[in-house]
């Protein structure tokens, strides 16, 4: 647990910087940070279990170190804005709105921590390190969400006030919905090998929670499309009321889950704070910001792959049998995603299909 702590300081100035250069267009060096921080976290695992054997505790010890390395590299990266002014020159207006996100920056580093000190205090010592490790294979999932948000929020602060924008905003949350729950069914699918080769036989029971925890990813990223209007709103103080709702309810499904279900039980519990999080996110923007958003595109595709990721993690193994059942998966998954769309979207996708297959043959 004191490792664990002491790498908070670290993950602050990792999501502040996120935030920083997001917001003001750095897409490399925000991508570097993102992509970077989960690929080193991969390689510590592999060292950890398949080089080192070691105990669980110098996963922690590698993983400490990894957020250092990015902490410090974050510094770097935002030291242009770090400034110490002789008086206070930030207006009432800019402390309502950044004050809140910077509350949320420090909930969303502190509550990774938070789970890993109570599956210690529900479960037990060997079950954080089977949670740790298959969380960190479930954070392939963020590199898709990381690579989106670094493009989407820039095209959505400059396109908002545009007429019928939100065609456009529709298309892309069904594109990015389809895509993202590919790579969770995938993970799905292939989660228990990708941890075998990873992690090794030490830590294949820990497999049982890619799959949740990819899942809760999946349901949380939702909301940065279409829990916007809190954001376009300037009412940032209630994103973090959202904020601090949702981490209450996981926690407290965490604890009432885990000593019953184990590390299932906590998986569990950060699905059920993300889909609060993702209902309010909605319900407010919606109130705050009303836009003509395909909310129910939203159900369909979250209870379709809760459905179709649940069958393949209980299908059992064999490379064969794998590739076949997440094959069926995802013919599933674009069959009725075809739905979805409208017919001007339809068209729109297959003359893109069709430039792009002309650009292959020349």
């Amino acid at each position: 647990i004191d490792i664990v702590l002491l790498t908070a300081p670290f993950g602050v100035i990792y999501a502040n910087a996120q935030a920083i250069l997001r917001l003001t267009f750095k897409r490399i060096q925000f991508l570097i940070l993102s992509i970077g921080f989960t690929i080193a976290n991969l390689i510590i695992v592999f060292i950890s279990t398949l080089i080192f054997k070691p105990e669980i505790v110098l996963l922690f010890q590698l993983h400490l170190v990894v957020w250092i390395i990015f902490g410090f590299l974050s510094l770097w990266y935002i030291r242009e804005w770090i400034i110490f002014p002789k008086r206070p020159l930030v207006s009432r207006k800019m402390i309502s709105y950044g004050v809140p996100m910077g509350l949320i920056t420090l909930i969303g580093v502190v509550q990774p921590f938070v789970e890993r000190i109570v599956v210690n205090q529900e479960v037990n010592l060997e079950a954080l390190g089977l949670y740790a490790a298959a969380a960190k294979i479930s954070l392939l999932v963020t590199l898709i969400v990381g690579a989106f948000q670094s493009a989407f929020s820039p095209f959505l602060m400059s396109s908002y006030q545009s007429e019928n924008v939100i065609k456009s905003y529709n298309f892309l949350l069904k594109l990015y919905m389809i895509g993202l729950s590919c790579v969770v069914l995938t993970l799905a699918a292939y989660g228990d090998s990708i941890l075998l080769l990873m992690g090794g036989e030490k830590y294949i029971k820990g497999a049982i929670v890619i799959f949740p925890v990819a899942l809760s990813i999946f349901i949380k990223s939702i909301g940065i499309i279409i829990g916007t209007g809190i954001i376009l709103s300037n009412k940032t103080y209630l994103k973090l009321i959202i904020y601090i709702i949702s981490l209450f309810i996981s926690i407290s499904m965490m604890i009432i889950f885990g000593g019953t279900y184990g590390i299932v039980g906590i998986a569990f519990g950060t699905i059920v704070g993300n889909l609060v999080m993702l209902i309010l996110e909605a319900y407010f923007g919606q109130v705050l910001w009303p836009m003509q958003w395909e909310f129910l595109v939203v159900p369909v595709m979250i209870i379709l792959t809760s459905i179709l990721g649940y069958w393949l993690t209980s299908v059992g193994s064999g490379t064969v049998f794998e590739l076949a059942s997440l094959i069926f998966a995802l013919s599933i998954l674009l069959l009725v995603s075809l739905s979805i769309f409208n017919k001007d979207e339809k068209n729109l996708l297959m003359s893109y299909l069709l430039k792009k297959s002309e650009s292959l043959k020349v």
